[in-house]
């Protein structure tokens, strides 16, 4: 079972890391990519992938945060 990380800054910087990896200005968009890729739910809360996906972007990109 996966955990969830209801924290709304994750959820923010994914969204903006699925913006910049489908080079698009909608969030929709983003956060249907987000789901499809399993790091979101349904809900908007982070998955365990997610986060890791997350957790991992802020080494490398600080506009990520």
């Amino acid at each position: 079972m996966a955990k969830n990380y209801p924290q709304s800054d994750y959820t923010d910087a994914l969204l903006n890391i699925a913006v910049k990896k489908l080079h698009a200005s909608d969030r929709v968009a983003a956060y249907q990519y987000c789901i499809e890729k399993e790091w979101l739910t349904e809900f908007g809360q982070l998955t365990d992938k997610g986060f890791h996906k997350v957790t991992a972007n802020f080494y490398k990109d600080t506009t990520a945060a």
